[in-house]
């Protein structure tokens, strides 16, 4: 018995369970019933990682820890999720997406050459500290993003009036996805829907089985498997490339607790971010999903780039990248510059560009040129080239008013020197990647060389590039783990062998305290207000920090190499010291960021936050939306009395999604955010493109003469020319006549919504 106790401890299953039951407890305190948090941990279950983990398993050329077979079979569960789901859907036949893993499972069953995937085998096992360290990265993320997500978004009113509006568009697109494809624009009648949707496609696939609802999913559920996932395959994917785990184990940690060199008080992120400990983790799904699929293209294309992959590896990735290509596909042109890098490296020392990279290419190729012409429409969603724009939107900038958004045109030199001073945060937290330059061996390592020209395109990407919405930091977002992955690595390359013992990690530990500890001491010399005033000033203010911190680390280092003549024991390793001691300044900002997280929810742990011209989600919204969802078709469409989610100096902000999300149906006219559209005039100074005017004057006439002068004409125009079955009045707002009741039905009412039936004599109804 104590021996079986032993094994247990020694296993990383003790480790798992600890983070799944304080996630169920976690989840349980923040409104979720028990039944439903065990319905949905059973369909990831069945649904997703066993079916997931056994083909992975089935097609790998070579056997993986059980770790690496679980998160990487979780991102294959998604995406075969998705091939099932999606034609599933467009025949009418949705629930079969329950139906393929219990075919996979009974073929793992009855096939004899499958039945060897069910068992471990002799394949390397994590070690227990690894495990460890997971789960405390893993259980802070989830704690962080708990605090930073859930107090936001309540799955009840008030708590749910103020969810944020991207999270609300996300729900209106997964309630499309859940009645219609291809989809289009729920919030708009007939606009095309050019946006990466398959993760809604999941969401909707898990509702459909589950029964579990959509808001429940995307508030609560969603995002933490997926977390947990890619967290795993960031370490392996670093693992795999240095040899060593715990190489993983600090990419893992820097992925999320190290953020961009910010020695500022008043600002934590100056530069933009990169750690990924963000609230945009959770309000962005698809930059989410994408990254865990990329994660695991990463970790199959380390084994074919260096040769070691067969025929079923080239299946995984093409099957991955297909799933990248609608989940995110932002990745695929970043890997095709990484490609082009490693192609041109080969051409060079190799005269040849080899097979594994062509073909690799080929796929991206096709795949990316697929998604822009047939998934997006040729569509660029205002993303344009306008260098250096970037940083007129960034913290450095706005809160010091150095810019003031988008009208501004500050002088090209401080543009410049912004650039740079941004260069310079982004390089502090991967300073350790220059030692990969230091041995031939690593740096034409070919998934080092696609990873540093993935990195090198994603930056430039971001400075280079410009979008309305300020999404081109999504280059940045997105190759902020691999930056992660190269510096530990190259931490690891700095490390030798024969030093690599718990001594030396408690030094270099204590170095990267050293370097937290330093940042966050110079950030409080300066105000807790951001400087203001005389530009030359500012300017000064901002680089003031940043030269103490530069000095004190020159001195440091000088001393440190004198030191190693008098203690041998720091010979070999000071070079390590020195660098995780720069790469560690950007542990402040996380650090802050945690702290200010529990004062946050010590002091207020639940709140509706409302910021001035807002109109939140009125009382009774849900409740409306649903039963209109009950009692209508999904083809069925509505017209609704409120289109501004707020109101600023008589400008409507367009992102108004509420009901198109919950009601799962289609709106003649709500918000028209988002669409292409709007985005396509965001360039011509109309002004900010959530505040442009909708497109179409005449459809919103017709749709606000029903309400406000109703008559038999004009209830007879919606209905007969549009096709409009339902109303949904909110009552707070442009408040509709009296008279309305006269001409449509009343069928439902809640608090401040109202829910009316046009006549229709040809359709009938029950109540």
């Amino acid at each position: 018995m104590l021996a079986v106790a032993i094994r247990l401890l020694r296993s990383g299953r003790v480790p798992a369970g600890a983070v799944l039951l304080a996630t169920f407890v976690m989840l349980l305190g923040s409104g979720v019933g028990a039944e439903t948090v065990v319905t949905y941990l059973a369909y990831l279950a069945y649904g997703i990682v066993l079916p997931g983990a056994l083909v992975w398993r089935a097609l790998r050329s070579q056997r993986r820890p059980l770790v690496e077979d679980l998160a990487a079979g979780t991102a294959l569960g998604y995406a075969l999720e998705l091939a099932v789901y999606i034609p599933a859907r467009a025949l009418g036949a949705p629930l079969l997406v329950a139906v393929w893993p219990a075919v996979v499972i009974i073929a793992f069953l009855a096939v004899p050459s499958l039945r060897r995937h069910w068992r471990v085998g002799d394949a390397e096992r994590a070690p227990v500290w690894w495990s460890w360290s997971m789960a405390a990265v893993i259980s802070v993320v989830f704690a962080a993003l708990a605090v930073m997500y859930y107090r936001w978004h309540g799955l009840e009113w008030p708590w749910s009036s103020g969810a944020y509006y991207d999270t609300v568009f996300q729900l209106a697109v997964a309630g499309e996805a859940k009645n219609h494809l291809p989809p289009s624009a729920p919030y708009v009648l007939g606009e095309p829907l050019q946006y990466h949707w398959f993760v809604h496609a999941h969401m909707a696939a898990s509702s459909w089985v589950t029964g579990i609802e959509l808001q429940t999913i995307l508030f609560r559920l969603l995002v933490l498997p997926m977390v947990a996932a890619f967290t795993l395959l960031i370490a392996q994917v670093a693992q795999r490339i240095s040899g060593k785990w715990w190489v993983g184990a600090v990419a893992a940690a820097m992925t999320f607790l190290v953020s961009a060199f910010s020695p500022y008080q008043w600002n934590q992120g100056a530069f933009l971010d990169l750690s990924l400990l963000e609230l945009n983790i959770w309000v962005s799904p698809t930059q989410t999903f994408g990254a865990l699929l990329f994660a695991a293209v990463t970790l199959v294309l380390v084994d074919l780039l260096r040769g070691k992959g067969g025929r079923g590896d080239w299946v995984l990735l093409t099957i991955l990248l297909a799933a990248v290509m609608g989940g995110k596909a932002t990745f695929l042109p970043l890997l095709l510059f990484g490609l082009g890098v490693l192609g041109l490296v080969e051409l060079v020392t190799l005269r040849k560009i080899r097979k594994t990279t062509l073909i690799t290419a080929a796929i991206t190729f096709v795949l990316f040129v697929f998604a822009t012409f047939v998934l997006f429409g040729g569509s660029s969603q205002a993303l344009i080239v306008k260098p250096l724009w970037t940083v007129r939107m960034i913290g450095a900038t706005l809160s010091t008013g150095l810019s003031t958004g988008y009208a501004t045109h500050p002088p090209g030199w401080l543009v410049v020197l912004l650039a740079s001073l941004a260069l310079l945060s982004w390089g502090v937290r991967s300073v350790a990647v220059g030692s990969l330059f230091t041995r031939r061996e690593r740096l034409f390592d070919p998934p080092v060389l696609v990873l540093i020209g993935v990195c090198l395109i994603g930056i430039v990407m971001t400075l280079i590039m410009a979008h309305p919405g300020v999404s081109q930091s999504y280059f940045l977002r997105s190759v902020a783990p691999y930056l992660a992955v190269l510096s530990a690595c190259g931490i690891g390359a700095l490390v030798p062998e024969e030093r690599a013992n718990r001594k030396v990690a408690a030094a270099l530990g204590g170095a990267a305290l050293l370097g937290g500890v330093l940042a966050f001491a110079v950030a409080r010399l300066d105000d807790a207000a951001a400087p203001r005033g005389d530009r030359d000033m500012v300017v000064i203010e901002l680089l003031k920090p940043m030269i103490v911190i530069g000095a004190v680390l020159a001195v440091a280092a000088v001393a440190l190499f004198l030191a190693r003549r008098k203690v041998p024991w720091l010979r070999g390793i000071a070079l390590a010291l020195i660098v995780c001691v720069i790469t560690a300044l950007g542990l402040a900002p996380s650090s802050e960021r945690l702290v200010a997280l529990a004062k946050a929810q010590a002091e207020r742990p639940r709140f509706v936050p409302v910021a001035p011209g807002d109109q939140p989600m009125p009382r009774g919204g849900i409740e409306a939306a649903r039963w209109l969802r009950d009692h209508s078709e999904p083809r069925d469409i509505l017209a609704t009395n409120t289109h501004c989610r707020k109101v600023v100096k008589e400008y409507c902000d367009n992102r108004h999604f509420w009901i198109a999300g919950y009601t799962e149906r289609r709106v003649l006219v709500e918000g028209w955010g988002y669409t292409p559209a709007i985005m396509a005039e965001a360039w011509t100074g109309k002004g900010a493109y959530f505040f442009l005017d909708y497109w179409d004057p005449k459809r919103l006439e017709d749709n606000e003469r029903a309400f406000q002068q109703p008559s038999k004409e004009s209830i007879a125009t919606l209905r007969d020319k549009y096709d409009v079955r339902w109303l949904i009045v909110d009552g707070r707002y442009d408040k509709p006549s009296p008279e309305l009741g006269t001409f449509a039905t009343e069928r439902y009412r809640s608090s401040d919504v109202t829910v009316y039936e046009l006549p229709d004599p040809s359709r009938t109804r029950a109540s």
